[in-house]
C-alpha cells in the first residue's frame, strides 16, 4: 500500500452498481450469506464493482477478534 511493496489479493468483480459510501460494507448473496467486502467501483463502467473475498477478509480480521483496547486512528495519509 502507498507504493511500499507489491500487494497481491484475490478480488471479485461484481456486476453491481457501487455507490459512494459502499466501501467497507458487505455484499450479500441471495441466501443471506456475505459474499465479500466491497472496496471500489470501476472507473469505466458504473455497473461494475470490486470486493475482497470472504477468505481474504477473514484472514486479516481473525487476529483482531477479541481485542478491546482503544487505539488512535492516526492521521489521514492521502
Amino acid at each position: 500500500i502507498y507504493d511500499k511493496a507489491i500487494v497481491r489479493r484475490q478480488i471479485l468483480e461484481l456486476r453491481a452498481q457501487i455507490d459512494r459510501g459502499d466501501s467497507g460494507g458487505p455484499f450479500v448473496l441471495r441466501d443471506g450469506t456475505i459474499g465479500g467486502l466491497i472496496f471500489a467501483e470501476a472507473r469505466t463502467d458504473p455497473d461494475v464493482g470490486y470486493a475482497l473475498s470472504p477468505t481474504a477478509v477473514a484472514t486479516r480480521v481473525a487476529p483482531a477478534m477479541g481485542l478491546t483496547d482503544r487505539v488512535a486512528t492516526g492521521a489521514c495519509l492521502r
